[in-house]
């Protein structure tokens, strides 16, 4: 089950569910692996199968997978789901407080808009 309040957000792979999260140490990671920020690629619209490999390396290295489970995971990866990879990478860092949730009218999680506001 999904701790959200602590940022873990379950992602399946391979038949298996697994829990995706990011924490200073594992975006530390990914920039490091990709060689760039991770969110200069996001903002220049740079993500590749390789960026979406890293992301999902670096946020299934926590307490809640145990160790070995990114590599295990990484060898169920499906190129028919990449979509949901990336959905669930972004709603991981919703989970951590580093984007800010939008609903599907694009308001904020406050439930309401600027608009009209003094």
């Amino acid at each position: 089950m999904a701790n959200r309040q602590r940022g873990y957000v379950p992602i399946e792979i391979g038949g298996d569910t697994y829990q995706l999260r990011y924490d200073f140490n594992a975006l530390a990671q990914l920039d490091q692996r990709l060689g760039q920020s991770f969110f200069k690629v996001l903002s220049e619209g740079n993500i590749g199968f390789h960026v979406i490999r890293e992301a999902l390396v670096a946020g299934l290295a926590n307490p809640a997978n145990g160790r070995g489970v990114a590599t295990k995971a990484l060898q169920h990866l499906e190129v028919a789901k990449v979509d949901y990879y990336i959905d669930k990478i972004f709603e991981g860092l919703e989970a951590a407080g580093l984007i800010k949730p939008k609903d599907a009218e694009g308001e904020d999680y406050t439930g309401g808009n600027d608009e009209g506001e003094a």
